[in-house]
């Protein structure tokens, strides 16, 4: 591309030149002049490139290590008050276990008094109770649209595939269960996951790019993280900028993302699984 556009603006230098130099000179002239014009076109001068390169592995580390410091840093600000958060999917599950058992309530309450339907939460469920009688084959929670039974059932009920039980099981047993535990575990040994994703990503990421992402990628490191109301808010009150969130995206971390170990289950930093689209 460079040397395409040196041979157009070689050749339109040499245009303009001859362009002038033909209009004072004579005949013999103007054939020295185009003479001169195809010369430049044949033989454009050498294209100059530049080439960042990248960093090398020593010049990596450094580099990783000191967003990784600055990480600690802003976890090291977090209120003491707030390091006792629950997580947020541990939050859901526990609304979710609450909501589960007043929907049992409420429909047991129907079946009770021999309803057909029950209300719980804004919707209208069957109760299982045909014509006074509590069916033996149909269990009930199915939801009630318009006065019409429909084929979908109560995200309470049991059989649904979305479960209580499936809650907890997405978030993983070894998870941090506060924000407390997240700061502790990654002073302690998650921080090598992210040293370890820079230092891959520092010494294939051409130098251009790693230098404009350098100061982002601390602030972006937590408020990726979506697991802890704190930092939601942090992300709400001090959100990346129109031109961090146009640099990140064209730098394009998940190119770099190694593959995940088949044996040990290493895989790049979560903060930067998902990038920005």
């Amino acid at each position: 591309m460079a040397n395409t556009l040196l041979k157009i603006g070689g050749l339109a230098v040499a245009i303009g030149g001859a362009y002038l130099y033909m209009k004072n000179k004579g005949k013999k002239e103007q054939a020295q002049a185009l003479a001169i014009m195809q010369v430049a076109e044949v033989n454009p001068q050498p294209a100059v490139t530049t080439d960042a390169g990248t960093y090398t592995k020593d010049e990596a580390k450094k580099l990783a290590m000191s967003v990784v410091d600055k990480v600690i840093a802003q976890l090291d600000q977090i209120p003491k008050e707030r390091l006792a958060d629950k997580t947020l999917s541990a939050i859901r599950q526990e609304k979710f276990d609450a909501d589960q058992k007043e929907y049992k309530k409420a429909k047991a309450l129907a079946v009770k008094d021999k309803k057909e339907q029950f209300t719980f939460l804004g919707k209208t469920y069957t109760s299982g109770v045909i014509r006074g009688v509590f069916s033996t084959t149909v269990k009930g929670g199915q939801l009630v649209l318009d006065g019409k039974t429909t084929p979908s059932f109560s995200e309470f009920e049991p059989s649904n595939w979305f479960r209580g039980e499936t809650l907890i099981s997405t978030s993983g047993f070894f998870s941090p269960k506060t924000l407390g535990d997240f700061v502790k575990n990654f002073k302690k040994t998650e921080w090598l996951q992210l040293y370890d994703s820079l230092v891959n990503v520092f010494t294939k990421m051409p130098k251009s790019e790693v230098d404009s992402i350098l100061p982002i990628l601390p602030k972006y490191t937590l408020l990726s993280n979506k697991n802890f109301a704190y930092f939601t808010e942090m992300n709400e009150k001090n959100p990346l900028t129109m031109q961090e969130t146009l640099l990140l995206r064209e730098a394009n971390l998940e190119q770099y993302t190694p593959k995940r170990d088949s044996v040990l289950g290493t895989v790049l930093a979560t903060s930067f699984q998902g990038g920005i689209k």
